[in-house]
């Protein structure tokens, strides 16, 4: 199966099959910082795959001059980013999906990933899932792959969400179709372009020159 079609990444328009959005406009946003709060409805993550998807959107955004801070509870500005099993197949999203960012300029963003799809990107076999809270078992190497990728996926909705008319690239972050590879190796950033965006959305200084 070709890995450049595992996964793929879409900026939709908020329909009315999709969950109440529960993000605020993102013109609200603190200056120079992105608020991100992060749902785990399903219990499908344990607290280091958690803290390791953290920590990927946290560097990615930091090496472009972006500060993103993930808080506990909604707010004015605060992304909204849900963890599901699967992404509502009413919501035609293509097969393979990540990640979607819904949302329009102006109006309130949710970000919403797919644990099941982000699995099947990486070959990682679907565990048993135990009971919520605990989240299922996986060897290290393979749970510290899937909070990688998690966290690129995140990163690059985030991107969508924050800055919507940031195009797609041709590498990096914001490139529209991610290889297995892509999701795990290091050194994926967001490029220049993309990063000027980020920093012209959220009103950081341009670090370009």
């Amino acid at each position: 199966m070709p890995t450049r079609s595992a996964v793929c990444f879409l900026l939709a328009a908020a329909a009315a099959s999709a969950p109440p959005a529960r993000a605020q406009p993102a013109g609200e946003l603190p200056p120079a910082a992105v608020e991100v709060r992060l749902f785990d409805p399903y219990g499908l993550l344990p607290k280091e795959l958690e803290s390791l998807v953290r920590h990927e959107v946290v560097l990615a955004f930091a090496a472009s001059g972006v500060e993103v801070r993930f808080v506990r509870a909604a707010g004015p500005g605060v992304v909204p980013a849900t963890i599901y099993p699967e992404l509502p197949s009413g919501w035609g999203t293509p097969p393979g999906a990540v990640g979607v960012a819904i949302g329009a300029p102006g109006g309130p963003r949710s970000v919403f990933l797919s644990l099941g799809a982000a699995e099947r990107a990486l070959g990682i076999p679907r565990p048993v899932r135990h009971r919520p809270g605990v989240g299922p078992r996986r060897p290290p190497a393979r749970g510290r792959h899937l909070g990688i990728a998690l966290g690129r996926v995140l990163a690059h909705e985030l991107a969508h969400a924050v800055a919507p008319s940031c195009p797609h690239t041709s590498t990096g972050l914001m490139a529209p179709h991610f290889s297995r590879d892509d999701l795990i190796r290091p050194g994926i950033a967001f490029d220049d372009l993309a990063g000027r965006y980020l920093r012209e959305a959220v009103g950081a200084p341009d670090g370009s020159g």
